[in-house]
């Protein structure tokens, strides 16, 4: 059985975090990964990711700016 891991990353715009979780998930091996990228805003790496059939979710209202919104982006 695969283990599964979720990445939370508050932008989906590909700067140096978002690049280093592209070059990372890409690498691990999907037989033993259940993955999930989940990624606020609409930049590329969430397209990326989908075209590398690693599943995705998009975040509304996400920000990196710790609030109480953030909590209530996960409801």
């Amino acid at each position: 059985m695969a283990k599964k891991i979720l990445f939370i990353i508050t932008k989906s715009e590909m700067g140096g975090a978002q690049r280093f979780l592209y070059d990372f998930v890409t690498r691990l091996d999907p037989q033993k990964y259940g993955l999930l990228v989940a990624a606020g805003g609409n930049g590329k790496l969430l397209e990326k990711l989908d075209k590398k059939n690693i599943k995705t979710v998009l975040i509304k209202n996400f920000s990196n700016i710790p609030s109480f919104k953030n909590i209530l982006a996960f409801f």
